[in-house]
């Protein structure tokens, strides 16, 4: 009684099967013409926005000054015994540093890149010069950057950089990053934020 639908269902599994696996896409490349190639920027994948991890400037600084005593380079769970942090702790100052292109993290270790040693050996002054150039390589500073470079007071409201990250990174805390953000750009002298006005202007 039920051969005949048995045979409907079967045929038809069958030639949607057919179908799909080799008649569609005959079709589809005769029809359909093929996508731009397009390369992206190099080391920025496209669309994506790098998250600040919760660390500060001194604590990176003193990362790579320990690791600089260490013959430039530990294993991270030695770091955290050394300076008594939490292991989680540890690890937002190590992406930081490796973020900022300061570190590389072979493995279970930290070790300074020779931009990271020619941080640490720089004065004071360097540091900071130093800092904002390794800024502008990541492209939350670079946009922002950018957009000042369009100003006429060269300024912007806090608001327009918070909304930046809200899109760019809509799973992240924005609040947490824009503090990340700005002090940041106050260590590498590169922004200025006016808690009064909550305005932060380009230096």
């Amino acid at each position: 009684m039920q051969r005949p639908l048995a045979t409907v269902i079967i045929c038809g599994l069958s030639g949607s099967s057919l179908f799909t696996l080799f008649i569609t896409p005959v079709f589809y490349r005769i029809f359909v013409p093929p996508l731009p190639e397009s390369r992206p920027a190099r080391g920025v994948p496209p669309g994506l926005t790098e998250p600040l991890p919760d660390a500060s400037a001194t604590e990176v600084v003193g990362l790579l000054e320990h690791l600089h005593q260490r013959g430039d380079e530990e294993a991270v769970a030695r770091f955290a015994d050394a300076t008594s942090r939490e292991f989680a702790r540890v690890v937002f100052i190590v992406k930081a540093a490796e973020l900022l292109g300061f570190v590389s993290t072979p493995l279970h270790m930290v070790v300074l890149t020779p931009e990271g040693k020619h941080f640490v050996e720089a004065t004071p002054d360097e540091r900071k010069s130093l800092w904002r150039e390794q800024l502008l390589t990541l492209r939350l500073f670079r946009e922002v950057y950018d957009v000042f470079q369009r100003q006429p007071d060269r300024g912007v409201d806090s608001d327009f950089v918070l909304e930046m990250i809200v899109m760019s990174m809509p799973y992240e805390n924005y609040e947490r990053v824009f503090n990340t953000f700005i002090r940041w750009a106050r260590f590498g002298g590169l922004f200025a934020y006016d808690e009064t006005t909550q305005r932060i202007s380009l230096l």
